[in-house]
């Protein structure tokens, strides 16, 4: 009777153990999963601030160029009415 109760006793420890080492595994697995997940919506996040950054500084750009470009054509035409006179 005794080995029985050892025997039993034993075999339920082992499933205990079992079912806790596959709760931890799982566990473990999902935590792993989200803070993937997490770091993915940060490198997002980052990417597309540099992405509107980059194209804030290249309308910048343009527009400048587009200025400049406007000054010398407005230089170029006095200069040439300046030779027609």
């Amino acid at each position: 009777m005794s080995d029985v109760i050892i025997r039993r006793h034993s075999n339920e420890l082992k499933l205990l153990r079992e079912s806790a080492q596959i709760e931890y595994e799982t566990w473990q697995n999902n935590f792993k999963k989200q803070q993937a997940m997490i770091l993915t919506e940060k490198e997002n996040a980052i990417r597309e601030q540099y992405r509107k950054e980059r194209d804030k500084e290249i309308e910048a750009v343009i527009e400048r160029l587009e200025n400049e470009a406007s000054e010398n054509k407005k230089q170029l035409e006095q200069s040439t009415d300046n030779r027609i006179r």
